[in-house]
This record gives structure tokens, C-alpha cells and sequence, in this order.
């Protein structure tokens, strides 16, 4: 495969996979007061000149966390997807998590994530056709069991993509990791694999997606630095 159709191949499947991107996770939401900013990269992944490499979707993002609920924390979580603004893409997402149960003995604590995704392809008219701007929304709802070990977070989760355009059911589940380098509790790096899609059977013939005919695999990795303090000022109880 040339570098050009490497090229197309990227454009395209930043605009028909909206959400199959790499986002941190969000498996124990920050308490009010805390923020973390972080990078992640990776997607599904497509044959490329006969080798199976993860699309290179890089997402810059940031969470806070903004109050308590029945004394547990919610948070919000906002990034910009990078690759996609690369090809005149503007993809954004917007969400929040909330942690449903604490993680007690076996029991592991349970989070839940409501995101949106919107895209639009109208960064660049000049080099758009008439009639072909087109604007793209999703929703994801993502329930995540996560546990504790010694301050490294390992995690298993099931997510839903809802396509606005499109809408059926979606199932990706997920296993990753977070853990922290060392005594740098604040730094830490994630890493993910997901099997987006594992229901469906692919109908786009221009990819060809690991895992063919159904879904697709893909790994990511994050790197995030997590600051500020936990407040209480405003909790509801």
C-alpha cells in the first residue's frame, strides 16, 4: 500500500468510525477538585499492506471532576480528536462519569460513562464539493468494573456506540490497564485492548478490519498527569 492510499484510508475511517478511537478511561471518575489531562492513541485494527496495525487516532483530552452524588463522584470528560482535524475533521466529545458502586473486597466498583461524540467535515469548504458537508453524531454509555491493586487500575468494560445517523446495537467490551511509573502517583500510563463492535458484521468493503467479517480489534495507549487537590465544598448528600 502506497503512502497515499495510507492516507485515504486514514480520512476514511475517521469519518465512518466516529467513535472507535481511544479515549482515557474513565473506570473511577475524579473527585471535585481533581483534573487530569492526558493524550491517548490507537483504534481498530486494519490490514495495511498485509500487516495488522491499530489506526493512529491521537485524542487530546482533559477530565474534572465537578461533585458528589449520594456521596460519590462525578466528573466530566472533553477532548478534541487530532487525526481527524489532521483531514479537515472537526471531532469533538463531550461526557460524564459517575461512580455507580466503591470498590469493596471482591466486589469491584462500578462506573458509568455517557458521552457524545460530534464531527463535522465543514473545516475545510474550499476543497468540498457541493452538497457533500456533512455533520456526524454518536452516543456512547459505557459500564466499567474495575479494581485496585497496589494503585494500578485494571479494568473490564462494555460499552454501546449509538450512531445518530444509523442507530442498532453496538456492543464493544474492553480490558486495560492503568498503572503509575515508579512513586509517580499523578503520572500514569494506560493501556487498552477493544473488540469494537463485536456483534456486527462489517458492511464497509473499503477496510478490511482485523477480526473479519465481525467487528474489529484495536489496541490504545494513554499517558495522563492527574492535579489538584479533592475538594467537598460541593457535595450533595
Amino acid at each position: 500500500m502506497k503512502s497515499n492510499q495510507y492516507v485515504t484510508l486514514l480520512a476514511l475511517c475517521t469519518t465512518s468510525l466516529l467513535t472507535a478511537c481511544t479515549t482515557l478511561p474513565t473506570a473511577r471518575p475524579l473527585h471535585p477538585g481533581e483534573h487530569q489531562a492526558g493524550v491517548s492513541l490507537g483504534g481498530p485494527m486494519v490490514n495495511y499492506g498485509g500487516t495488522h496495525i491499530p489506526l493512529p487516532n491521537a485524542v487530546v483530552e482533559g477530565r474534572s471532576g465537578i461533585r458528589y452524588i449520594r456521596l460519590k463522584p462525578l466528573d466530566i470528560n472533553y477532548g478534541l480528536n487530532v487525526t481527524a482535524a489532521a483531514f479537515g475533521i472537526a471531532q469533538l466529545h463531550l461526557g460524564t462519569s459517575y461512580l455507580l458502586l466503591d470498590e469493596n473486597g471482591f466486589i469491584p466498583a462500578l462506573s458509568m460513562t455517557n458521552r457524545l461524540f460530534v464531527a463535522t467535515n465543514a473545516l475545510t469548504p474550499q476543497d468540498k464539493a457541493p452538497g457533500t458537508k456533512q455533520a456526524w453524531g454518536a452516543h456512547q454509555l459505557a459500564f466499567t468494573a474495575s479494581y485496585m491493586i497496589k494503585n494500578q487500575l485494571i479494568y473490564l468494560g462494555l460499552d454501546q456506540y449509538t450512531d445518530f445517523g444509523l442507530p442498532q446495537l453496538l456492543l464493544t467490551p474492553s480490558l486495560g490497564v492503568e498503572f503509575a511509573p515508579g512513586h509517580a502517583k499523578d503520572l500514569k500510563f494506560h493501556l487498552e485492548a477493544r473488540y469494537y463492535a463485536i456483534n456486527k458484521t462489517k458492511s464497509l468493503d473499503t477496510v478490511e478490519w482485523t477480526t473479519h467479517p465481525r467487528g474489529a480489534f484495536g489496541f490504545g495507549l494513554g499517558l495522563s498527569y492527574t492535579f489538584g487537590q479533592r475538594g467537598c465544598s460541593c457535595s450533595v448528600k
